[in-house]
């Protein structure tokens, strides 16, 4: 009998008596023959290594000693069951059976009547699969630190996740508190719904309850309880701790050894009496516990809980060689070693029934280890009712359930097995935290634009760049497409606008043609402004399209119409600035002017129609290739709207806007410097703020296109056309019209150009040492300023820096001509 001797803590010590007393009173009471009464001896062991020693070798060489029983811890245990077992002594022992004490070599004859710590832990672990546990938070003390660790090694990390953390047995509950609060407050992890305790005595068991449960309000918790503080017992107890807090609804789990189940009421009220618990300790313990046991003699009596173990291993031997002598063994005759071999291959070999105290015990050994395990106890325990059951028994190789299935209130639950609900489609798992549980985790919902079709997936996939997830994240859809639509306020004020353009254009078409005579419109070219209309319609056609739904065909003809547009207002505004500026230089220089040609009406005509087809040309061609406006669907952002439009990413969708563009900085510069051109007809003038405006139009226009999101690029693109189209009706026919109104007949009209024509002479004879003149013709002089000759400048005796008399090449008055740009 081994425990920890200390005068000034007298429970270990009283352990140790009262143990040795059940294993006197067992055999006390034990008939083995007619013949033969069997004898006992106690020894008290743990003093010190060679105390153990001492006794291990006097059991070893007394030949009458047929078997051993070896209570205590595993350390006191070793160095006795290495001796006695090497001479073939059968000893069984209560203690865990761990690797090093199963070693057969070592220990050949050792039996256990536990499972050794990892076969406990198996013998749990086969319930947590049952029940489908995942998520599990063990405590343990100490001396069930191999068990723990088994458990959270080959079951709780391969499955689920938990916290593992030893506790300190202590009767300061403070403690545990520090501990829990330490353990769960540095994370934002629930605790687990699973709680198995491994701990050492009922103290601890009843400290960990009352404060999960009283102070924290657990609930819907599983408590799982190892053998140590599984027992019958204490049951009562721990049901008043919950009962507590009425509310609770929680189970209580219990691994009960048979042998610590056992109710030994009979053997208590034996040892009851003090007097006698005193002689017994005087007549069969040695000397050195006599000091402790007249102190024991005034201490309250109360059997260990370990004492059914003793009785129990004292009886296995003693019906083994029952048995053994039944089977023809003889006392004093068969060898001692022969004896023992056979008393120990009968303990290992058969089943046995010991009864304490009318409890039948079932026995068998597996590798010399208890082979039944334990049995399963569950309280479900609902506010302050409990309801408890036999569920069934496991051990390391299996677990049998009562009837084969658990009753559904004792299944369970979703909550209690995992610490996670299942993450459904359309939502992601992320765990609390990895470092520490790596099975719990929340369920979040993907982002916009990603999806997951599957369950407990960790991450959700990303839709393609013109997708979007669809309502539940379980797919993705089109992000969908945007135009502008035909109801748009924008469609419905860019076609007004356009329809009312095209409208005034086709009006000023035919005012030209049919007004060709009346002198603004001669001065100003009616073939120009004819053309120039033309040109001006395109471009309104253009703006159309460009507010159209896109399509290929839309996209082409916008394009076609754009580049005509520019072609045809940029050629005709070009060749009419060199027209004029041709003009007035050659009368500057008394010369006919360069390239005549070009200064005809049929030489200017046919110059445009030769820039169109080319520009035509190029237009067709960079469409062929694929280099003007395509039919496209462009996006701000991935997985934004995707907006249908006519865009191009092709360098070639310049080229039909390359002579358009020399024709347009051709323009601009010859209408800088002919800005001072007569200023009551204003034609330069007007070229130039026209041509002005539009390039500012234009610059605003591919500064802000490429930043511009998608939505409104066809919007920038129509309001530049729009506005350029604008700028040029009112700067080019806007003089033009405010001329005619003012007229109140065709000599007001010619007046008003002949005074513009005076004021431009005199502004430049003007100039010292430079003659001018300016070209005019009459009905009776030629067409084309380029068939008149240099005119005569009669200056009438006067000084050149007097005013000049204009006159033609008749001798008439300048005023009473028409002039022709």
């Amino acid at each position: 009998i081994c425990e920890i001797q200390n005068p000034k803590r007298l429970s270990p010590t009283y352990y140790a008596f009262t143990r040795a007393i059940a294993f006197a009173y067992v055999l006390e009471n034990f008939t083995l023959t007619d013949s033969y009464k069997l004898g006992y001896k106690i020894y008290a062991g743990c003093g010190n290594i060679v105390v153990n020693r001492k006794i291990a070798q006097t059991i070893s060489l007394d030949d009458s000693v047929i078997g051993a029983v070896l209570a205590g811890y595993k350390d006191h245990i070793q160095p006795l069951a290495g001796m006695i077992t090497a001479n073939n002594i059968p000893a069984i022992t209560y203690i865990y059976a761990d690797d090093y004490l199963m070693d057969q070599e070592k220990f050949p004859t050792l039996i256990t009547l536990l499972e050794s710590e990892a076969q406990e832990g198996m013998s749990m672990i086969n319930y947590l699969k049952e029940q489908q546990y995942q998520y599990i938070d063990i405590w343990y003390h100490k001396f069930s630190q191999t068990m723990a660790e088994y458990i959270s090694q080959y079951y709780v990390k391969e499955v689920g996740c938990g916290y593992i953390n030893e506790y300190t047995s202590s009767d300061d509950s403070f403690n545990l508190t520090k501990l829990l609060i330490s353990t769960y407050s540095h994370s934002s992890v629930p605790p687990a719904k699973v709680q198995l305790m491994l701990f050492n005595n009922q103290k601890s068991a009843e400290q960990f309850l009352d404060y999960t449960i009283n102070t924290l309000g657990w609930t819907d918790t599983v408590y799982i309880f190892g053998y140590s503080n599984g027992r019958d017992s204490y049951i009562t107890k721990y049901l008043d701790i919950i009962n507590e807090n009425s509310t609770s609804q929680n189970t209580l789990v219990f691994f009960g050894s048979d042998f610590l189940n056992v109710q030994l009421e009979t053997f208590k009220t034996e040892i009851s009496n003090r007097n006698l618990l005193v002689d017994w300790i005087n007549n069969t313990l040695i000397s050195e516990f006599d000091k402790a046991a007249t102190t024991l003699g005034r201490s309250p009596v109360s059997p260990s809980s370990w004492v059914g173990f003793v009785m129990g291993a004292a009886l296995i031997i003693a019906d083994s060689l029952k048995v053994t002598l039944k089977n023809g063994a003889q006392l004093g005759t068969t060898c001692a070693a022969d004896l023992r071999q056979s008393v120990f291959e009968q303990i290992t070999e058969a089943n046995h029934t010991v009864v304490l105290e009318n409890t039948e015990i079932d026995i068998s050994f597996i590798n010399r280890t208890y082979a039944y395990g334990y049995t399963i106890k569950v309280y479900a325990v609902n506010g302050s009712s409990a309801t408890g059951i036999t569920v069934g028994r496991s051990s390391s190789s299996q677990i049998s359930i009562v009837n084969g299935t658990l009753p559904d209130y004792l299944l369970s639950s979703e909550g209690q097995q995992i610490c996670s609900p299942v993450c459904k489609p359309g939502t992601y798992k992320e765990y609390y935290d990895v470092t520490v549980k790596l099975c719990c985790w929340n369920c979040f919902q993907c982002e916009t634009n990603w999806y997951n079709r599957e369950y407990d997936k960790h991450s959700c996939i990303e839709c393609q760049a013109n997708e979007t997830s669809n309502l539940d994240y379980t797919g993705c859809v089109s992000s969908g497409v945007s135009f502008l639509e035909p109801n748009s306020s924008y469609v419905i004020l860019g076609l007004t606008l356009s329809g009312v353009n095209l409208i005034l254009i086709g009006l000023l078409i035919v005012y030209c043609i049919k007004m060709s005579s009346r002198p603004v419109i001669k001065a100003a070219d009616p073939v120009f402004l004819v053309v120039f209309l033309v040109g001006l319609g395109f471009g309104n056609l253009g703006l159309m399209m460009t507010l159209m739904k896109p399509s290929s065909g839309i996209c082409h003809l916008e394009f076609m119409f754009l580049s005509i547009f520019f072609t045809v207002v940029t050629s005709s505004l070009g060749l009419r600035a060199f027209r004029i500026y041709a003009i007035f230089s050659a009368a500057n220089n008394f010369k006919s002017p360069r390239f005549g040609v070009l200064c005809t009406q049929k030489g200017q005509l046919m110059m445009n129609i030769v820039i169109l087809i080319i520009n035509t040309i190029v237009s067709l061609v960079v469409i062929e290739i694929g280099g003007g406006w395509q039919y496209k669907m462009e996006q701000e952002v991935d997985h934004g709207l995707s907006y249908l439009m006519c865009t191009s990413d092709s360098l070639y969708i310049i080229a039909p806007f390359v002579i358009p563009a020399l024709l347009f900085v051709e323009t601009i510069y010859f209408a800088f410097i002919m800005r001072n051109f007569p200023h009551n007809f204003r034609e330069t003038t007007s070229i130039f703020a026209s041509t002005l405006i539009a390039l500012c139009s234009a610059a605003m226009f591919l500064t802000g296109y490429e930043l511009s999101p998608p939505a409104v690029k066809s919007i920038l693109r129509a309001i530049m056309v729009y506005i350029t189209i604008v700028a040029f009706l009112s700067s080019i026919f806007g003089p033009k019209m405010v001329i005619i109104m003012r007229s109140k007949n065709e000599g007001d009209e010619k007046e008003y150009i002949n005074s513009g024509i005076r004021n431009y002479t005199n502004s430049v004879v003007d100039l010292p040492k430079r003659k001018s003149v300016v070209a005019v013709e009459t009905s009776n002089a030629a067409n084309s300023i380029a068939d008149l000759e240099p005119l005569d400048l009669k200056k009438s005796g006067k000084s050149s820096n007097e005013d000049i008399d204009i006159v033609d090449g008749l001798g008439r008055p300048a005023y009473t001509a028409s002039v022709t740009f």
